[in-house]
């Protein structure tokens, strides 16, 4: 993947979700850490969601990592929301019930989390509001 992470570009590995939620797709099982470790996220909310979440979908996205060969849990949001604008709808019209946003998000979780370690099995998971998406296992290996 050449182009600069994070982006919120539809990619050809971004996971396919039918339904409200988040869904996660890894760019493999296994990281050196001199490489990007690329998850794909694609989420999708109704208006409800998108109000309560104030049109910040990704800084209402929480990744979830944990080390499953001994103990270790990270949280972070997709995007850092301190300094943003929260969009408010006290006169807004009522929400159309067919109403979906969908957007897309990439990152590399090797940069997004610098306390992964080579050698660890892990596991990665998101929130998106009263969603979460399965869980996805990987390990960082050591440089060869």
């Amino acid at each position: 993947m050449s182009e600069s992470l994070p982006n919120h570009d539809r990619h050809p590995d971004s996971p396919d979700l039918t339904g409200l939620g988040v869904a996660l797709r890894l760019g493999g099982h296994s990281f050196r850490p001199d490489m990007p470790a690329v998850l794909h996220v694609t989420y999708c909310a109704d208006g409800h969601m998108q109000r309560a979440m104030h049109n910040l979908m990704e800084a209402e996205t929480m990744l979830i990592v944990c080390r499953c060969d001994r103990s270790g849990v990270w949280s972070r949001r997709l995007v850092d929301s301190h300094n943003m604008v929260l969009e408010t709808y006290e006169d807004a019209p009522p929400v159309d019930p067919s109403f979906r946003v969908t957007g897309f998000f990439n990152v590399d979780l090797l940069s997004h989390f610098t306390s992964l370690e080579p050698g660890g099995r892990y596991w990665v998971m998101a929130a998106f509001g009263d969603y979460v998406s399965d869980r996805l296992p990987f390990s960082i290996v050591e440089p060869s």
